[in-house]
């Protein structure tokens, strides 16, 4: 919960958690809302880094298209790193009202078990996942859907 830095990341797959060291080569990252900000970071600190061979899929979780923060920085991350880097959005609802939602092309709903093994990588003993956001989202969606695919 928060920024307490149970997580660090120390790059080339490194991190610690909880201060155990510890190694990954991929990285499953769900987030919700204004909680992209741990992800976000870690993402981008293994994309700066060309020797880094970490590779991240990132599932980030809105109401709505409109509520997305820093889509254009997510998607440049993509386009960037399209062999390193792979992004999904998914939203609660389409309003009409928006014209984003004639356009839209992700996901529609919330994280359940089907998107996490449709968007994320499998649990493996190489694979970490990061998560971030509503506490409401962890304790109904995520840990149920990632316990359930062997994570």
């Amino acid at each position: 919960k928060g920024p307490l830095g149970e997580f660090i990341y120390k790059g080339k797959g490194n991190y610690t958690w909880k201060g155990k060291p510890r190694h990954c080569n991929q990285m499953s990252m769900i987030a919700g809302g204004t909680g992209f900000s741990l992800c976000w970071q870690t993402a981008y600190a293994i994309m700066l880094d060309p020797d880094d061979t970490t590779k991240v899929k990132f599932l980030f979780a809105n109401q709505t298209p409109r509520d997305i923060l820093a889509r254009d920085l997510l998607e440049g991350l993509a386009k960037k790193h399209p062999d390193r880097f792979e992004l999904f959005l998914t939203v609660d609802r389409l309003p009409e009202d928006d014209p984003e939602s004639k356009t839209w092309e992700g996901d529609v709903g919330f994280v359940c078990e089907d998107m996490v093994r449709e968007r994320l990588f499998p649990a493996a003993d190489d694979t970490c996942c990061l998560m971030c956001g509503p506490p409401i989202m962890y304790e109904k969606a995520n840990i149920p859907a990632l316990k359930k695919l062997g994570y």
